[in-house]
């Protein structure tokens, strides 16, 4: 029997906030590299600090990858993000990896809290 990426699950990988350490374009190779919105990594503290990338759908970045490097990192919030498995294959389409994918309908920023 097979598994398939979509019999998987991932749990108990939400926050409220994310960092995001990186920003991308996020384009079509399949269509001469339309742009179809942008790339944010994210870290993941509940799985050991993996990092993902999410794509959300937009003609200008929240922020620009050189914001990010100027301030080590941003803290935002998403609408409707899901993070799944997906399957890096070879050419000759034999199993290389498992990673993580995400999306999100829309990125904010989270509003900074005063510490007194």
């Amino acid at each position: 029997m097979a598994l398939k990426t979509t019999d998987l699950t991932l749990n108990n990988w939400q926050e409220n906030e994310y960092q995001v350490t990186q920003v991308k374009e996020w384009t079509d190779f399949n269509n001469d590299r339309a742009h179809l919105g942008w790339q944010y990594e994210i870290v993941l503290p509940r799985l050991r600090f993996e990092k993902v990338f999410v794509k959300v759908p937009g003609d200008n970045p929240l922020f620009t990858n050189a914001d990010v490097m100027a301030a080590g990192t941003k803290t935002v919030k998403f609408e409707h993000l899901d993070v799944s498995f997906y399957a890096r294959t070879s050419k000759g389409s034999e199993f290389v990896e498992l990673l993580l994918s995400g999306k999100a309908d829309k990125i904010n920023l989270a509003l900074n809290k005063k510490v007194d």
